[in-house]
């Protein structure tokens, strides 16, 4: 609970009977109200610094207004996942959903969830499985909001669990060991994240999950001062750390430190186990377009996405910012080819810069040896179709209005929206 203790608001007086009331909810809103300054002077920085080193391009007063938005963002994630955490009454919360939480480096495909637990206790998460391509629970000693002691443990995939597409699912949680489906949960707070990566927008079907306690009674019993403030310091720390750690190794600066005209591959798994990424940014100035090619690697899922600076989504509902395997097309080649533009060039395979010069792109490949070999072409938009072979599927603009429409319906139906 580091900066809730010792802080007092001088303007109390002790002789007033409800001053120590008073202190102790303006004591804990400072706290909050200072990490969130904190975050906003890191976030600042940051894109500060990334807009230096692109030269200044014209996207200045966008970049600085995504600036604001994601800080709120952020708090807004942390009241959520830590403000209304209790590990003996879990619940199953989306920490990252369109538009409100789009943080994080987003995968337009995947519903994000997480659970706060505790080793003292054991838990139960039943229901079902849904029909999404990938299904993953992981196990993590700690919390986000202490980064440096936020530790992978385990997972389903890497304890050999198979929850086939829209079975039923019980898992016991719980530091002993236990018959049947069982993931170990370390000693102390632990965190689970739940990920679920859709191919097929309109035809696969969201988890229906609920997570409870053994042993819980109900009502649960009313919330101490102690705990309120461990919440609180525990929200604190997530803004602070989460916002440090994506201006670190996922943000902007490191997107940078490639060339702008391929996107290089790190090598290393990320995010969902197994997930290899390819990183980069890119340059998109008004009568240009980008041509992204690679061969599709053998694997269950791929997929490319934009984000903006601050390594936000791009209003995936509303706009074609992300494209997977399932969605694209793939010419009589094996090739995929993908254009990044700021105007709708009528190719299916298109992913929208929102109208914005400097964007970063992020490809995610699963279970693949590594990622492909990933050149950016930059051509006249003019002069597209002379760059792109004879079978390149098109689409009329209804035909894009119409699939976008289906974005926003698909966002809803399979719960990545907080509305």
């Amino acid at each position: 609970m580091s900066g809730l203790v010792d802080r007092k608001d001088e303007r109390v007086s002790d002789e007033d009977p409800g001053s120590a009331l008073d202190e102790l909810g303006a004591r804990l809103t400072d706290a909050i109200l200072d990490a969130y300054r904190d975050a906003a002077v890191t976030s600042y920085g940051a894109w500060r610094r990334a807009a230096e080193k692109t030269g200044g391009y014209e996207d200045g007063e966008l970049v600085a207004m995504e600036g604001v938005l994601n800080t709120a963002r952020i708090l807004s994630a942390a009241e959520l996942c830590y403000l209304e955490a209790d590990p003996e009454y879990p619940m199953i919360v989306k920490m990252i959903s369109v538009p409100g939480k789009d943080i994080g480096v987003p995968n337009s495909d995947c519903t994000y969830q997480q659970a706060t637990l505790h080793g003292d206790h054991a838990y139960r998460i039943f229901g079902n499985r849904g029909t999404a391509r990938l299904f993953d629970i992981e196990v993590y000693s700690g919390s986000p909001a202490d980064m440096g002691n936020f530790l992978l443990v385990t997972s389903l995939d890497a304890q050999g669990h198979t929850i086939a597409p829209g079975a039923e699912l019980e898992i016991v949680l719980s530091h002993e060991p236990r018959e049947g489906m069982w993931l170990p949960i370390p000693k102390g707070l632990t965190t689970l994240f739940f990920r679920q990566i859709y191919y097929d927008w309109e035809g696969e079907e969201p988890a229906m999950m609920v997570i409870e306690r053994e042993g819980a009674s109900y009502p649960p019993p009313l919330l101490t001062r102690e705990r309120f403030e461990q919440r609180v310091a525990a929200m604190c720390g997530y803004v602070r750390d989460v916002t440090d750690a994506m201006y670190g190794p996922v943000g902007a600066e490191t997107a940078l430190s490639a060339d702008g005209r391929s996107i290089p591959n790190p090598g290393a798994p990320m995010g969902f186990a197994g997930f290899t990424p390819a990183r980069g940014y890119y340059v998109c100035k008004p009568g240009e377009a980008l041509i992204l090619e690679f061969a599709p690697p053998e694997t269950e899922y791929w997929g490319i996405h934009l984000w903006n600076l601050q390594g936000d989504g791009l209003q995936a509902h509303l706009r074609q910012a992300s494209i997977n395997g399932h969605q694209a097309a793939i010419d009589a080649d094996g090739q995929v080819r993908i254009v990044i533009s700021r105007e709708d060039p009528g190719v299916k395979n298109w992913l929208d810069s929102h109208d914005r010069e400097f964007g970063l792109v992020f490809g995610r490949f699963f279970k693949v040896e590594k990622a492909p070999d990933m050149p950016l072409k930059r051509v006249a938009l003019d002069d597209l179709r002379e760059h792109l072979p004879e079978d390149t599927v098109f689409v009329t603009p209804e035909e894009r209005r119409e699939s976008i429409r289906r974005r926003l319906i698909s966002m809803h139906r399979r719960l990545q929206t907080d509305y």
